[in-house]
């Protein structure tokens, strides 16, 4: 485990709220999911009702987030739905243990007085950078204080972001000043190396591609 992942464990395993910063790539997903999903599994299981709502701020980002995770829920015997304007797994009749949706998703579904948000005990929340500070961002707070009232104000929470740098102004703006919660910020430094190609076709693409991952475990960012 890399040291963002073996501090949010431990405060999560612990029932705290966490707001946790870390670069892209550092392993923030798994670093919160697996020890929510640890906590709550059980629950889920005996209930078999919707327990941990997963909040991302783009349809893309849902659909990226289910691919990844699907595989090691399912391994655990857990439901994944996912909720957004092209798809709405809970029409299936199969209430999911774990819901991905999108802030607006979750206004859709509050106004349906969907049954299942009552069960919820823990809201990650993805990307939280892109919803600080914007009318968005003062929409899900607003979402966030509805499902408290909803849960008996039994809920446990996670704001992830790589970008964020002072924690508490994200858990004032998502949740107030008076909710207790750890910030935890681990700053990524990287090398950047940036080439710049012309390419004449597809065959040189895919070269070069292959030459710059050749033995190499590495990142890479391509522009077009």
């Amino acid at each position: 485990l890399r040291p963002v992942q073996e501090d949010a464990i431990e405060h999560i395993l612990q029932g705290k709220n966490v707001v946790l910063s870390s670069g892209t790539g550092s392993g923030k997903t798994e670093a919160v999911l697996a020890p929510v999903v640890s906590v709550y599994r059980q629950e889920a299981l005996n209930t078999d009702s919707l327990t941990i709502l997963y909040i991302a701020p783009t349809k893309a980002l849902v659909n990226d987030l289910e691919k990844r995770i699907h595989l090691p829920l399912n391994r655990v015997n857990l439901r994944l739905g996912i909720r957004h304007g092209d798809r709405d797994d809970l029409a299936s009749g199969s209430i999911p243990h774990v819901l991905i949706t999108t802030p607006e998703s979750l206004e859709v579904l509050l106004l349906r007085k969907e049954k299942c948000l009552s069960t919820v005990k823990a809201i990650i929340i993805d990307e939280v950078h892109l919803l600080y500070n914007t009318q968005r961002g003062l929409h899900l707070s607003v979402l966030i204080k509805r499902m408290r009232a909803l849960t008996n104000n039994n809920l446990q929470w996670a704001a992830l972001s790589a970008t964020v740098s002072i924690l508490s102004n994200i858990r004032n703006f998502l949740f107030g000043s008076n909710e207790e919660a750890v910030f935890l910020q681990y700053p990524a430094q990287r090398t950047i190396d940036a080439y710049i190609r012309q390419m004449s076709d597809e065959d040189s693409f895919l070269k070069l591609v292959k030459r710059l991952i050749e033995g190499e475990n590495i990142k890479i960012l391509i522009f077009a």
